[in-house]
């Protein structure tokens, strides 16, 4: 029986205790004019055992616990004070660093820039992309108004959440299953921003944005859709297309 898994933590099923890993990762992997581009970095002395699977041929597969042996040398995240002012490609990396005695060389990300969102208060947009040899569900949501920065940061614990979002518990009674596709935990962003040009409570919105990483093996066969009922909060006046989670 084939099995489709959504999971919190991850172990990859093989790792080398001989290779070092210096990784860089965009928290948005599809950043539009305007926006702010975040770089998540992690050094490892080894090929890390929790987290993101760096050799695509391992499968993630679910742990009893999130208390996975941690072997980290280094992790945290900077910012790219250049601004993104044009549809084009921008490059981070390779970077190096020395710890110990020991050097580390990253990854290179190569990102492209996307148009900007029309300047809208309300709205909801779905993209699945391939990015750095990854794929992502890439959820945009607009609400109007500003909403309590305070509610906003427990969003997660909240019964009112308010943005689309998928809906882990129907994945699990779906009845056909799938043994090579992981849908990943997601990271979120919010933020509250007004129409350019326009300076009154009509022109505010708050936007989110979340970010689901996608793990398909290498037999995938471009057959899971994702429907709309795998959906919560999703805006009555928008359309829904079925995803096909596609290579």
């Amino acid at each position: 029986m084939k099995k489709l898994f959504f999971i919190y933590c991850l172990v990859a099923m093989t790792v080398s205790a001989f290779s070092q890993s210096f990784t860089l990762e965009l928290s948005n992997p599809y950043p539009r004019i305007g926006d702010n581009v975040s770089v998540e970095y992690e050094i490892n002395p080894i090929q890390p055992v929790y987290g993101d699977v760096l050799d695509k041929r391992s499968k993630p597969v679910v742990v009893g616990s999130c208390h996975a042996p941690d072997y980290t040398i280094a992790k945290g995240s900077f910012e790219l004070t250049q601004e993104l002012d044009s549809i084009r490609n921008y490059t981070v990396g390779p970077l190096s660093i020395t710890i110990d005695g020991v050097q580390y060389e990253s990854n290179a990300l190569t990102f492209s820039v996307q148009p900007k969102l029309p300047e809208v208060t309300t709205g909801f947009w779905v993209n699945f992309i391939k990015f750095n040899d990854d794929y992502y569900l890439i959820l945009e949501q607009r609400i109007p108004g500003w909403i309590n920065s305070a509610f906003l940061h427990n969003l997660s614990e909240s019964t009112n959440n308010p943005f689309a979002e998928i809906v882990f518990d129907a994945l699990k009674s779906i009845e056909k299953r799938y043994d090579d596709i992981v849908i990943l935990q997601p990271k979120s962003s919010t933020s509250q921003r007004s129409v350019k040009g326009r300076r009154n409570e009509k022109s505010k919105y708050t936007q989110k944005r979340t970010v689901y990483k996608v793990w398909l093996s290498d037999d995938y066969d471009d057959s899971f859709v994702l429907t709309k009922d795998l959906f919560k909060n999703l805006p009555e006046e928008f359309n829904y297309e079925p995803i096909l989670i596609k290579k």
